[in-house]
């Protein structure tokens, strides 16, 4: 069975940073993704590059800035006051800060786009933002996904293997 839209996918797979560290992986989660193809749930350019693939195919390809997290340029923009800066923060165009939010949750990535006396124009960078991601995959099961999930687009608990 080839994958194609409504069906639920499972595989084993790695991300890293071409010629870089190890993003993610199925190891490291813990075991394979399943995910109801053509959902775009994943990557934009993953899905692209599974289409057609079997059980047992396995695939190495790397996904350009756009296609994963995307251009430093495309993140969305927000504003900050000047006096939510550290008072020793050197602010001008172009420097990029990380920092906490306030309600305690993790870091945040941002670069100044502009600023005048009050308010700082910054964008948000995901930190894999304008890096080349390489992905090598195993197709483990490819089958028909339930009418739930294709409603729902969330892979149902599979059913136990008979013996």
């Amino acid at each position: 069975m080839r994958i194609e839209k409504d069906r639920v996918v499972t595989l084993s797979y790695t991300l890293s940073v071409v010629d870089g560290d190890i993003i993610e992986s199925s190891e490291k989660r813990g075991g394979p993704l399943r995910f109801v193809y053509g959902f775009s749930a994943l990557l934009p350019g993953f899905d692209k590059n599974l289409d057609g693939l079997e059980k047992g195919h396995e695939r190495e390809f790397v996904l350009e800035p756009s296609e994963a997290f995307g251009a430093e340029d495309s993140g969305p923009e927000g504003e900050m006051l000047r006096s939510e800066f550290p008072a020793s923060a050197s602010l001008e165009v172009g420097r990029k800060f990380a920092a906490n939010l306030p309600d305690g949750g993790g870091p945040v990535n941002f670069v100044v786009l502009s600023l005048d006396s009050d308010q700082v124009k910054i964008r948000y960078l995901h930190p894999l933002a304008g890096k080349r991601i390489k992905a090598q995959v195993k197709v483990l099961e490819v089958r028909n996904a339930t009418p739930t999930e294709i409603v729902t687009g969330e892979v149902e608990v599979p059913p136990p293997v008979p013996r």
